[in-house]
């Protein structure tokens, strides 16, 4: 049984799960679906960081390190304060 909201004549059902701030959270405030969310993201970011910095060509050291530290990283450490 779930309480549903009824305004004019639209009708809410509960959802479960929310994202609030870039945080998935479930019905019992636990991190699965956050987690899951950011694997899946990272596994794409690391398999195109990948992609560009190849050992015949691609991107330098300094260059690969520089996107990682740009976009790989912040994205793992996004709500890890939490």
């Amino acid at each position: 049984m779930a309480a549903c909201l009824q305004l004019d004549q639209h009708k809410i059902d509960p959802e479960t799960q929310i994202k609030v701030l870039g945080v998935e959270l479930d019905t019992k405030l636990r991190w699965g679906p956050h987690i899951g969310k950011v694997q899946e993201k990272i596994t794409r970011q690391a398999m195109a960081l990948h992609r560009i910095t190849t050992s015949t060509w691609g991107a330098t050291f300094k260059r690969a390190k520089l996107v990682y530290t740009a976009v790989v990283r912040p994205a793992i450490t996004y709500a890890a304060p939490i």
